[in-house]
């Protein structure tokens, strides 16, 4: 949600300026609304554990080691969630 702030406060020190930049972060704000959808967009995409073990399944036997879970975050509310494939011995 900070996304927007973010483009409108960074968007003077991007170089370089141009006519365009500032026309559509300002006048009319193409870009953070475009940045938004795009975080939001990501989000909605992410995978949760379930997801990723459906995957691995789907890949039959493998050389890995599958590693899944999730990590509390220190800045977010949410969780992190990873997989980690490490090979065999």
């Amino acid at each position: 949600f900070f996304v927007p702030l973010a483009v409108w406060l960074l968007t003077p020190g991007q170089r370089p300026v141009t006519l365009g930049r500032i026309f559509f972060t300002y006048l009319i704000p193409l870009v953070p609304l475009v940045a938004f959808y795009d975080g939001i967009a990501s989000c909605l995409r992410s995978y949760t554990p379930t997801d990723f073990r459906e995957i691995i399944d789907g890949l039959g036997e493998t050389n890995y080691k599958w590693t899944i879970g999730e990590q509390p975050s220190e800045r977010l509310p949410i969780p992190v969630t990873y997989l980690v494939g490490l090979p065999k011995d």
